[in-house]
Protein backbone atom coordinates (compact mmCIF):
# COMPACT_ATOMS: atom_id res chain seq x y z
CA UNK A 1 0.00 0.00 0.00
CA UNK A 2 2.95 2.51 0.36
CA UNK A 3 4.46 1.33 -2.60
CA UNK A 4 5.33 3.40 -6.05
CA UNK A 5 2.04 4.05 -8.02
CA UNK A 6 3.26 6.37 -10.67
CA UNK A 7 6.37 7.79 -12.09
CA UNK A 8 6.16 10.92 -13.83
CA UNK A 9 8.33 12.31 -15.23
CA UNK A 10 9.18 14.88 -18.14
CA UNK A 11 10.32 13.45 -21.29
CA UNK A 12 13.74 15.09 -23.42
CA UNK A 13 15.23 16.35 -20.15
CA UNK A 14 18.90 15.05 -21.10
CA UNK A 15 20.22 18.56 -22.56
CA UNK A 16 19.14 19.98 -19.24
CA UNK A 17 20.45 17.23 -17.12
CA UNK A 18 24.06 17.59 -18.80
CA UNK A 19 24.04 21.50 -18.96
CA UNK A 20 23.30 21.45 -15.10
CA UNK A 21 25.85 18.55 -14.57
CA UNK A 22 28.50 19.84 -16.25
CA UNK A 23 27.89 23.76 -14.56
CA UNK A 24 28.18 21.67 -11.14
CA UNK A 25 31.52 20.60 -12.14
CA UNK A 26 32.78 24.34 -12.31
CA UNK A 27 34.79 26.35 -10.06
CA UNK A 28 33.16 29.93 -8.61
CA UNK A 29 35.01 32.08 -11.24
CA UNK A 30 33.54 29.78 -13.72
CA UNK A 31 29.84 29.75 -12.99
CA UNK A 32 30.33 33.76 -12.37
CA UNK A 33 32.02 33.92 -16.24
CA UNK A 34 29.13 31.25 -17.68
CA UNK A 35 26.66 33.14 -16.16
CA UNK A 36 27.83 36.36 -17.54
CA UNK A 37 28.31 35.19 -21.39
CA UNK A 38 24.95 33.37 -21.54
CA UNK A 39 21.01 33.78 -21.13
CA UNK A 40 21.24 30.93 -19.38
CA UNK A 41 19.51 30.97 -16.24
CA UNK A 42 20.82 27.42 -14.22
CA UNK A 43 18.38 27.85 -11.51
CA UNK A 44 15.16 27.93 -13.91
CA UNK A 45 16.85 24.33 -15.59
CA UNK A 46 17.45 23.02 -12.01
CA UNK A 47 13.95 24.04 -11.17
CA UNK A 48 12.83 22.19 -14.99
CA UNK A 49 14.60 19.01 -13.22
CA UNK A 50 13.81 18.91 -9.57
CA UNK A 51 11.30 16.41 -8.10
CA UNK A 52 7.65 17.21 -7.25
CA UNK A 53 8.50 17.94 -3.61
CA UNK A 54 10.77 20.53 -4.48
CA UNK A 55 7.91 21.89 -6.97
CA UNK A 56 5.44 21.35 -4.37
CA UNK A 57 7.54 24.04 -1.70
CA UNK A 58 8.78 26.23 -4.46
CA UNK A 59 5.08 26.63 -5.52
CA UNK A 60 3.81 27.01 -1.21
CA UNK A 61 7.05 29.56 -0.84
CA UNK A 62 5.72 31.76 -3.97
CA UNK A 63 2.02 31.62 -3.94
CA UNK A 64 1.71 35.54 -2.97
CA UNK A 65 4.55 36.20 -5.44
CA UNK A 66 2.16 34.33 -8.32
CA UNK A 67 -1.04 35.55 -7.06
CA UNK A 68 0.79 39.26 -7.76
CA UNK A 69 1.92 38.45 -11.17
CA UNK A 70 -1.79 36.72 -12.11
CA UNK A 71 -2.95 40.22 -10.93
CA UNK A 72 -0.48 42.06 -12.97
CA UNK A 73 -1.62 40.26 -16.26
CA UNK A 74 -4.90 41.03 -15.20
CA UNK A 75 -4.37 44.69 -14.79
CA UNK A 76 -2.93 44.71 -17.89
CA UNK A 77 0.90 45.55 -16.62
CA UNK A 78 2.40 42.66 -18.26
CA UNK A 79 6.18 43.90 -18.57
CA UNK A 80 5.84 44.27 -14.41
CA UNK A 81 4.40 40.51 -14.63
CA UNK A 82 7.29 39.84 -16.76
CA UNK A 83 10.12 41.38 -14.56
CA UNK A 84 8.51 39.31 -11.49
CA UNK A 85 8.23 35.61 -13.47
CA UNK A 86 11.98 36.42 -14.45
CA UNK A 87 12.86 37.43 -10.70
CA UNK A 88 11.58 33.87 -9.65
CA UNK A 89 13.46 32.34 -12.46
CA UNK A 90 10.15 30.97 -14.74
CA UNK A 91 10.05 31.25 -18.16
CA UNK A 92 6.52 32.87 -19.01
CA UNK A 93 3.02 33.24 -17.97
CA UNK A 94 0.08 31.78 -20.45
CA UNK A 95 -3.54 31.95 -20.76
CA UNK A 96 -5.29 29.40 -22.17
CA UNK A 97 -9.08 29.96 -21.89
CA UNK A 98 -10.33 30.10 -17.96
CA UNK A 99 -6.42 29.02 -17.09
CA UNK A 100 -3.42 31.11 -15.94
CA UNK A 101 -0.15 29.32 -16.41
CA UNK A 102 3.24 30.20 -15.01
CA UNK A 103 5.49 28.21 -17.16
CA UNK A 104 9.20 26.79 -15.37
CA UNK A 105 9.77 25.19 -18.16
CA UNK A 106 10.72 21.78 -20.67
CA UNK A 107 11.10 20.96 -23.98
CA UNK A 108 8.93 21.48 -26.80
CA UNK A 109 5.54 19.98 -24.86
CA UNK A 110 7.12 18.34 -22.15
CA UNK A 111 6.83 21.10 -19.52
CA UNK A 112 5.97 22.21 -16.07
CA UNK A 113 4.52 24.66 -14.22
CA UNK A 114 1.99 25.80 -11.75
CA UNK A 115 -1.59 26.49 -13.12
CA UNK A 116 -4.17 28.63 -11.45
CA UNK A 117 -7.72 28.38 -11.92
CA UNK A 118 -10.63 30.06 -10.00
CA UNK A 119 -13.13 27.10 -10.54
CA UNK A 120 -11.78 23.54 -10.05
CA UNK A 121 -14.37 22.71 -13.01
CA UNK A 122 -11.80 24.05 -15.37
CA UNK A 123 -8.72 22.06 -14.73
CA UNK A 124 -7.51 20.13 -17.52
CA UNK A 125 -8.15 16.61 -17.40
CA UNK A 126 -4.96 14.04 -17.14
CA UNK A 127 -4.03 11.93 -19.63
CA UNK A 128 -1.19 9.76 -20.92
CA UNK A 129 -0.87 12.42 -23.99
CA UNK A 130 -0.51 15.99 -22.34
CA UNK A 131 -1.40 16.59 -18.71
CA UNK A 132 0.42 13.94 -16.21
CA UNK A 133 0.50 15.46 -13.43
CA UNK A 134 -1.88 17.81 -11.95
CA UNK A 135 -1.31 18.42 -7.78
CA UNK A 136 -2.92 21.32 -5.91
CA UNK A 137 -0.74 23.02 -3.88
CA UNK A 138 -3.46 25.55 -2.80
CA UNK A 139 -6.76 27.33 -3.25
CA UNK A 140 -6.99 27.83 -7.27
CA UNK A 141 -2.84 26.88 -7.90
CA UNK A 142 -1.70 23.83 -8.70
CA UNK A 143 1.56 22.16 -9.99
CA UNK A 144 1.49 20.50 -13.61
CA UNK A 145 3.30 18.67 -15.68
CA UNK A 146 2.87 17.93 -19.59
CA UNK A 147 3.92 15.34 -22.27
Amino acid sequence: EDGIYAVRVLAQTAIIEAIVSEYEKFSEAQKREFEQRTDADIINLKLILAPDKELMAFGKQNLAAFEKIYELYAGGESERAKAKIKSLHLSHAETEGKRFMLLIGGITDNSVGFLRVQDEANLPQMSPSEFIMIEKIAPNWYLFKTT
